[in-house]
């Protein structure tokens, strides 16, 4: 059996136990750029970052930032 494979069951018997399953494709140019992956996973999070306590929602970014502003991006 392969990782995806485990993945793809995993996710689906999380998600089908109301859990929230976050997944992010990356490219091979992004390998090394540091944290490419993040942007992907925390961007559909942005509205629910007000549940976290100060630490973690500032480690986050501004709280005045916009979602699409919130980790930098390669162009």
């Amino acid at each position: 059996m392969g990782k995806t494979t485990v993945l793809d069951t995993v996710t689906t018997g999380a998600a089908h136990n109301g859990v929230r399953v976050l997944r992010a494709a990356a490219m091979r140019f992004e390998a090394d750029i540091n944290y490419a992956g993040l942007k992907p996973l925390l961007v559909p999070l942005f509205n629910d970052f007000d549940i976290l306590d100060d630490v973690h929602r500032d480690a986050c970014g501004p709280r005045s930032a916009s979602a699409a502003d919130l980790l930098p991006t390669v162009s």
